[in-house]
């Protein structure tokens, strides 16, 4: 949380339940998180329509849709621009708009007209020194429970990285479902990382342990093979 003037900036916590919503978005009103139960969801915003980072941020995401629905994500866009300005500037990224050979297939995820800037809001992400009407471009990871588990933000003259936040997808799925911290830089198939026991974390003098399911093991670093 931070001061700026008279204005408060709340930021969603890692670890704390996202805030609830109900909006209208390009593919009607949506629910949240009613209508993504049992799903991830990945909600990141943008500063406006009409603007170049923000129109190649949405061809990346389009052409890796399908990418995101197989890891069970749902995806929710955002930005204060209303629904008339969404559907036009659609309209015109297909019409128009070429980026990196990626042909439009339309949006089918929800784009939120948050007019009224309440969710931007509730999720930080209008930031007065770069835009008092202008929600930042912020995205953030929320499991099946409804939890925030990762946020990444960007300068408004920035747009993701749509591999990396892919990655990152997976690797929050990889923790829920081995029970293993990620290490630096692990692609899907990589071997990822095993808790050594406290022992080997308190005792130096174990230097290295022998284990049929872990290699490279030392007293506090453990590298799981196979998995």
């Amino acid at each position: 949380m931070g001061l700026i003037g008279q204005n408060v900036i709340q930021i969603p916590r890692i670890g704390k339940r996202a805030p609830g919503f109900r909006a209208l978005s390009t593919n009607g009103s949506i629910y949240f998180p009613g209508e993504c139960s049992g799903k991830w969801v990945m909600l990141f915003s943008h500063p406006a329509d009409f603007i170049p980072v923000s129109s190649s941020d949405l061809k990346i995401f389009i052409a890796l849709i399908n990418d995101f629905k197989e890891l069970n994500f749902e995806l929710i866009g955002l930005s204060v621009d209303g629904p008339g300005s969404h559907f036009k500037w659609l309209g015109a990224v297909e019409e128009h708009h070429e980026f990196k050979d990626i042909a439009y297939a339309g949006v089918n995820f929800h784009l939120i007209a948050d007019t009224n800037m309440e969710i931007s809001r509730q999720y930080g992400m209008i930031h007065p020194e770069e835009g008092p009407t202008k929600s930042k471009r912020t995205v953030y990871f929320i499991d099946p429970d409804a939890t925030i588990r990762a946020m990444i933000n960007y300068p408004l003259s920035s747009e993701p990285i749509l591999d990396e936040l892919k990655s990152v997808a997976i690797a929050l799925q990889t923790i829920d479902n081995k029970q293993v911290p990620i290490h630096a830089n692990r692609i899907p198939g990589d071997k990822v990382m095993s808790h050594a026991d406290e022992s080997h974390r308190t005792n130096r003098d174990s230097i290295e342990i022998t284990d049929e399911e872990l290699n490279t093991c030392d007293c506090f670093f453990c590298a799981s093979s196979g998995r």
